[in-house]
């Protein structure tokens, strides 16, 4: 896997973030490598270095299960960053968060920039989701994955390809381009 890094040396985000970052589905498997980076107890209340993260996201990245793990942390970071929105949020149309996506997660950085994300709808059950960041894609994917779940309309199935087209951030590209399509 590529190695990852912030696109700051000096860019934080929230320990909010972090503490779904260390507190995914399948920590028990990572639990040594939080533990080597001091990750263990987080404040939600105070801002940690991005590089200080991704130097163990990328330690994860490249152990066993990796994508597994990727995923599963993305699922959890996705599914804190929803439950922390405001309540009036809570109930907007998938279409209107995915425009809001780059915004919302904005707020949860500092000191730098956080990269970009580009959502173009495509009809009304079609996006193309474009994120430009520091993140590993498999991380990126399960962050939407949760993200779209929770927003989805009632009843409804979705899927979340990543595009065979363009190549990702973890293959050299400049983004991953997820296409999120609701059935």
């Amino acid at each position: 896997m590529k190695r990852f890094e912030a696109t700051a040396s000096t860019l934080e985000f929230s320990g909010r973030i972090v503490s779904a970052l260390v507190a995914h589905l399948n920590a028990k498997e990572t639990a040594k490598i939080i533990e080597h980076y001091g990750l263990t107890t987080i404040d939600t209340n105070e801002w940690y270095n991005v590089n200080q993260v991704l130097t163990m996201i990328n330690e994860i990245g490249n152990g066993p299960n990796a994508t597994t793990n990727l995923v599963s942390i993305g699922m959890e970071a996705g599914r804190h960053f929803v439950e922390g929105l405001p309540e009036e949020v809570q109930g907007l149309p998938l279409a209107q968060i995915l425009q809001m996506e780059e915004a919302m997660l904005h707020t949860q950085y500092r000191n730098g920039d956080p990269g970009y994300i580009r959502v173009q709808q495509v009809s009304e059950r079609h996006f193309i989701h474009d994120a430009h960041n520091s993140w590993p894609d498999d991380l990126v994917y399960g962050f939407v994955y949760a993200v779209v779940r929770h927003f989805r309309p009632a009843n409804q199935h979705f899927s979340i390809v990543k595009d065979k087209d363009v190549l990702g951030q973890d293959m050299g590209g400049e983004f991953l381009r997820l296409h999120i399509h609701l059935s």
